[in-house]
C-alpha cells in the first residue's frame, strides 16, 4: 500500500501539472465550458472574486468575507500571498471546492457556498487556510509549495484548515464522543491514511484531525502553528520532526495525551 503523504502529494501534483497547462488556464471574461456565459470581477484589496451575473449578491458577499478572515489566518500562519488570490463561483467543477497551491487560487461552488450547512464564511476560511498553508512552504518558486505538503499528512492539512475556520460544533463532538465510548478512534497510522479507508473512517479522519489539532494548540500554544510550518519549511522535515522540535514532544506523545484526554471528558 502506498503510504499516505506520497499518495497525497502525487494527487496534488497531478492537480497542479494540470493548471500549468494553458487549455486549463481560467479564461477572465469567458467561460470555457459555457461560451454563452460573461465573467464578472469583483477586486478588492486581497482578492478578485469572479462569478457568473447571476451569483453577484454571493460574489459581493464572498469579496467581504474574504477580506474579514485575511488578517486572521495570514496573522496565524505567519505567511500571505504574494499578489491578490482569485476566488472562482462556478458550478463547473467536479468538486465543491479546493485551493490551488500552483495557481494560488480558490474555486468554490456557489450552490454550496449558500447552504446552512457549509456556510460560504467557513467555505472561505477554509480554502484560504489552504492557501496561506502552501504560502508557508514556499521558498519562493510556485513548485515548492508540493514539496512542504509531502511532509505534512492530510488530516493535519484539513484539521488546520478547519481549527482556523470552524467553531467546534456539536455534531463534531457527537461523533468523537461516541468513537471514544466504542474504543473505535482512529489509530495514528489509520489517520494518516484515512482518505483511502472509505467514508466512515473519512468523516472520522477529518473529525479527528481537526480535534487533535485543537488539542494540541490549544493546549500548546495557538503560536506554535507558524512555528511547526516554519519547522518544516525551512529543514525540509516531516510534521513528526517538526512537532517535536517546536512542542517539545512527539506526535506520540500528544496523540496518547489527546485520547486520555478524551477519556476524562466523556
Amino acid at each position: 500500500m502506498l503510504k499516505k503523504t506520497v499518495l497525497i502529494f502525487s494527487c496534488f501534483l497531478f492537480f497542479s501539472l494540470l493548471s500549468l497547462n494553458p487549455a486549463n488556464a481560467f479564461t477572465i471574461g469567458k467561460s470555457p465550458n459555457h461560451p454563452e456565459r460573461t465573467w464578472n470581477i469583483i477586486e478588492s484589496e486581497h482578492f478578485l472574486i469572479h462569478y457568473y451575473p447571476q451569483f453577484e449578491e454571493l460574489a459581493k458577499e464572498a469579496s467581504h468575507l474574504a477580506e474579514e478572515v485575511y488578517f486572521k489566518v495570514t496573522k496565524d500562519l505567519n505567511a500571505s500571498p504574494s499578489s491578490k488570490v482569485p476566488i472562482i463561483l462556478t458550478q463547473d467543477e467536479f468538486l465543491n471546492g479546493y485551493a490551488e497551491p500552483i495557481k494560488n487560487r480558490i474555486v468554490l461552488d456557489p450552490f454550496l457556498m449558500k447552504s446552512s450547512i457549509i456556510g460560504a464564511r467557513r467555505f472561505i476560511s477554509h480554502e484560504f487556510t489552504h492557501i496561506i498553508t502552501y504560502e508557508a512552504f514556499s521558498t519562493g518558486i510556485a513548485i515548492s509549495k508540493l514539496y512542504g505538503l509531502g511532509n505534512a499528512p492530510t488530516w493535519f492539512l484539513e484539521g488546520l484548515a478547519q481549527y482556523e475556520a470552524e467553531y467546534w460544533y456539536p455534531s463534531y463532538d457527537r461523533m468523537l464522543r461516541l468513537h471514544t465510548l466504542e474504543r473505535s478512534i482512529l489509530t495514528p497510522t489509520e489517520r494518516d491514511a484515512f482518505i483511502i479507508l472509505g467514508a466512515d473512517e473519512g468523516a472520522a479522519g477529518y473529525n479527528e484531525g481537526y480535534a487533535f489539532i485543537k488539542y494540541i494548540f490549544d493546549t500548546y500554544g495557538h503560536d506554535k502553528l507558524a512555528k511547526i510550518l516554519a519547522e518544516i519549511k525551512s529543514n525540509n522535515v516531516p510534521l513528526f520532526i517538526a512537532m517535536e522540535r517546536v512542542v517539545g514532544k512527539s506526535l506520540l506523545v500528544l496523540d496518547a495525551e489527546w485520547r486520555q484526554n478524551l477519556e476524562v471528558n466523556y
